[in-house]
């Protein structure tokens, strides 16, 4: 799904497509990053100027802002843009799945990933097969119609969730019921260069558009009383996220795509 589709017609329009959409349209806000849960490292590393590495645990840390001051917010930028992710999939760190938000008087913390299911279903979220539904992908009848993006054995894992307890039997027996959390985490990449699955990058695309196309001040938007000109806008499309770092911190080098370690291609 691409950002610079036909929601150029209708910045503030589009009036049917809006109402056909509405009931997709908090899922596409209240979680439309939650793939970068599973990408969360347990160990954050710093970076010096001078090349010297140090790091912190994050379970640690969470409201104690040591290694920020004493390190400074370059060292931890430069360490973070030098890092590599963990892997997308099913597991996640125990920084962020049993340490979650850990008072320094407490030896354990929250679990992001039982929370962020809960939020959904608290905020109404639809659930995983209304988002394939919405994505152009067949719909899940039953729990014998294995999707064929899914290995057998995550669909097992998927359907275990579900089914397993004697009380879900008979309350979460439908498809329907899969929460879009759960079930976005075990798709494959929907390309050999992507990240997340097909489902996951149509929801994060499309929730990136309704920002985009429902800002009127965005700034690549033209024939608005307040659109930049075509030079004025080229110019802002070639910053980079690193000239933004380097330009506020004592930062004065990165690579290009600061989201890709250096020498990651």
């Amino acid at each position: 799904m691409s950002l610079d589709s036909e929601a150029d017609e209708g910045i503030g329009s589009g009036g049917e497509e809006k109402a056909a959409a509405a009931p997709y349209a908090a899922g596409f806000i209240d979680q439309g990053s939650v793939f970068g849960h599973s990408l969360v490292q347990n160990e954050v590393l710093m970076l010096s100027e001078e090349g010297e590495e140090s790091t912190y645990f994050l379970k640690d840390n969470y409201g104690n802002a040591t290694p920020l001051l004493e390190n400074g917010i370059a060292a931890l930028l430069l360490g973070v843009a030098g890092q590599h992710t963990q892997s997308f999939d099913r597991h996640f760190a125990d920084g962020v799945r049993n340490y979650l938000l850990k008072l320094s008087s407490n030896d354990f913390g929250m679990d992001l990933v039982s929370v962020s299911v809960q939020r959904g279903r608290d905020h109404g979220i639809l659930g995983y097969n209304e988002y394939r539904a919405f994505c152009g992908t067949e719909k899940l009848k039953d729990w014998d119609s294995r999707p064929e993006e899914f290995s057998q054995k995550k669909w097992d894992i998927v359907r275990s969730l579900y089914t397993s307890d004697p009380l879900a039997i008979s309350l979460l027996s439908d498809p329907d019921d899969m929460d879009i959390y759960s079930a976005g985490f075990l798709e494959p990449p929907v390309a050999s260069d992507a990240l997340i699955g097909r489902t996951l990058a149509c929801y994060v695309a499309e929730g990136f558009r309704r920002l985009k196309y429902g800002d009127r001040f965005f700034f690549t938007h033209a024939g608005l009383p307040n659109s930049f000109t075509p030079e004025q806008v080229q110019v802002i499309a070639n910053r980079k996220l690193g000239d933004v770092i380097c330009d506020n911190s004592v930062a004065t080098s990165l690579q290009p795509l600061v989201m890709r370690p250096a020498g990651a291609g």
